[in-house]
């Protein structure tokens, strides 16, 4: 089948038992929490053998790093703001869950050390390789630590918090992660990102490193903590922290921001001449090939990446969907671009998108109605995501193909016509 092979895709971690158990197989004592009062910290849950590290403000890490903020979590871990003590700079931790470990080291950084060395080639200075990565041990085990420089918001915190984007700045970010792709698609290269999405591109920081920890402080807000009790009552075992925290505001760091973008998480990265059988891409950003045929490879990565170039310069994710199901993004595909193919309905499980209404006429109405947008950049932009966005993959650009698109090319005037670069 070329780049485009079978695999499964599989769902976001979610949390359906309460049971863990350790690499080793043991089962550990079942340890309930109190809920927390937020959706804005990690699932708490987790705080158990084979989960999350506990980490408190001021814990230091590594020998040099000593943890000032949180920066977000995931189903595989947290990530962390800490100062380097021995470089004067900061950094971002990510700390795995315990048992998940052993698994980024054999798949995310065994193709994190490969790419670095290609990183020369146009378009690897914008993916995010580690400074170094080294293990902590814990009482819910062995957890790997990878540090990266610290960066800004990602794409998804800057639609979040409704932060529009300049015509210029959006296509010179488009053009970067294209060219990300480009790189990764290479020949000699052969990877596929497999998770390319607006809350895996976050833009770089200049001139955050020499500023002290109290600016920090100042600029990014003191963490929002909540005290993590034990729901039974009894004392809080060692398992997990004595507060869980909030991610910090990046957008705030706005003044800091170079203009260009880093492209993280290479979790679900694969070797095109290896295809996993199982991908993590959210629904909303995953191709109709992959919803409906479980195919992925470079194709599939572009499709992710004309959703991000939308997120971009609309300021809203394409395929809208309440639950986030597979239905539903399919559904909102079949309004935004029109019926599937045949080979698309076949089967019990899909024809019933025969019937399934949608006209293909959203995406036009959505972009031609961006504010203060061109009639000429409207017809480029369009243009690009409908050549981006095919049903066939053999109809889809190529992210070699995708630079040479007009709409990198030309500066809009708001409102008015464009004119070459």
């Amino acid at each position: 089948m070329g780049s485009e092979e079978k695999a499964m895709r599989v769902p976001d971690f979610k949390e359906e038992s309460n049971n863990y158990v350790e690499e080793d197989g043991a089962a550990h004592e079942e340890q309930w929490y109190m809920y927390s009062m937020s959706e804005e910290v990690e699932n708490i849950e987790r705080y158990r053998p084979g989960g999350y590290h506990p980490v408190n403000l001021g814990d230091r890490l590594g020998g040099q790093y000593k943890i000032i903020h949180k920066l977000g979590h995931g189903g595989f871990g947290t990530v962390w703001l800490a100062r380097d003590i021995r470089e004067e700079k900061y950094v971002a931790i990510k700390i795995v869950m315990s048992k998940h470990s052993k698994a980024t080291v054999k798949h995310e950084l065994k193709i994190l050390k490969y790419i670095a060395e290609h990183v020369g080639r146009p378009g690897g200075n914008f993916i995010d390789i580690p400074i170094e990565d080294f293990w902590i041990n814990g009482p819910n085990g062995h957890h790997l630590c990878i540090v990266s420089e610290v960066a800004g918001p990602s794409i998804a915190q800057l639609t979040r918090n409704n932060k529009k984007v300049k015509t210029e700045d959006a296509q010179r970010m488009a053009l970067q992660i294209t060219q990300c792709l480009g790189f990764l698609h290479y020949q000699k290269i052969g990877v596929a990102h497999g998770d390319l999405t607006s809350g895996n591109v976050l833009l770089e920081l200049n001139n955050f490193g020499s500023l002290p920890v109290e600016k920090v402080h100042e600029l990014l807000g003191q963490p929002s903590r909540e005290q993590v009790r034990p729901f039974t009552g009894r004392t809080l075992g060692n398992s997990a922290p004595e507060f869980v925290y909030q991610a910090a505001d990046l957008t705030k760091l706005s003044q800091f921001y170079s203009g260009n973008i880093i492209l993280i998480d290479f979790g679900d990265a694969f070797f095109l001449d290896d295809v996993p059988g199982g991908v993590g891409t959210p629904a909303q950003f995953c191709s109709p090939e992959l919803l409906i045929q479980s195919l992925c490879g470079k194709s599939s990565d572009v499709w992710a990446l004309a959703c991000t170039i939308f997120e971009i310069r609309c300021g809203r994710v394409l395929f809208e969907a309440f639950m986030g199901s597979d239905e539903d993004v399919l559904l909102a595909m079949l309004g935004a671009l029109g019926p599937f193919p045949s080979h698309f309905t076949k089967g019990e499980e899909f024809e019933w998108l025969k019937d399934a209404e949608g006209d293909g006429s959203e995406l036009e109405e959505v972009v031609f109605n961006i504010k203060s947008i061109s009639e000429d950049e409207a017809c480029a932009l369009y243009d690009l995501l409908k050549s981006t966005l095919r049903y066939d993959i053999e109809d889809r650009l190529t992210a070699d193909e995708i630079p040479r698109h007009p709409w990198f090319s030309y500066n809009f005037q708001v409102g008015g016509g464009a004119e070459a670069e």
